[in-house]
């Protein structure tokens, strides 16, 4: 017969194992939200469709938890490229997401694996009128150490107008001009509007504008500038 002490021991032993465990990693993550240190925003109203094709490259802070989760307009329909890379500029490779369809705008989630996520959709714009106007607002969903912000002007535009002003502008290889604006800092639940204007009666995308105007003996224009999109098809 075993003594009842050591009955009395092995029961309370046994009942520790049965005590739930703690989630050491969940316990670490409570909490913890997703941080950019970069966030490169590039706008390009009318390029090949006519709308604005926004692409997001956002690059997670060294010590940010994996978990993104952002919004993009309900009108865009939804993202035409979700993915991630090694390295800034590196290759991209499709990401796996989910997807929650609200009135006014897509929920994206995704855990990603690398540092580096790219993020494409087409937002419309209203072409029935030759002036133009668009207007992109970053939600504010993950705060963000550097918003840089890029805007292509489109072929045959004119009295072409940002808001904020931007300053600094370049002729790209595809002979388009671009605008670009670091804006600095963002905290989660800031909002950055950045608002366009512009001239343009000609209904052809700047794409087929591009097209269309090369020699005939030429090769086609080359597909965006320097920072054209790297979009996977």
């Amino acid at each position: 017969m075993l003594n009842r002490n050591v009955l009395k021991g092995w029961l309370a032993l046994a009942a520790l194992f049965l005590l739930p465990v703690p989630n050491v990693f969940a316990a670490e993550n409570a909490g913890a939200k997703a941080r950019l240190a970069h966030l490169e925003i590039e706008i390009w109203p009318e390029y090949d469709q006519s709308a604005a094709l926004i692409i997001l490259k956002g690059e997670l802070a060294a010590d940010s938890a994996r978990a993104v989760s952002l919004r993009i307009p309900a009108a865009s329909g939804g993202p035409i490229a979700v993915a991630q890379s090694s390295a800034a500029g590196g290759n991209l490779l499709n990401m796996p997401y989910e997807r929650s369809d609200g009135k006014d705008a897509i929920t994206l989630r995704m855990q990603v694996p690398e540092r580096f996520f790219h993020i494409e959709f087409y937002d419309p714009i209203n072409i029935g009128s030759s002036k133009r106007d668009y207007r992109y607002v970053w939600p504010g969903d993950l705060a963000v150490d550097r918003i840089s912000v890029h805007v292509q002007q489109p072929a045959a535009s004119k009295d072409f107008a940002i808001t904020p002003a931007f300053s600094q502008s370049a002729t790209g290889n595809d002979k388009l001009v671009y605008w670009s604006k670091d804006i600095g800092a963002a905290p989660a639940g800031q909002t950055v509007a950045i608002a366009l204007r512009y001239v343009k009666s000609d209904s052809r995308t700047s794409k087929k504008i591009l097209e269309e105007s090369a020699p005939a003996t030429a090769s086609a224009p080359d597909k965006g500038s320097d920072r054209k999109s790297t979009r996977l098809n």
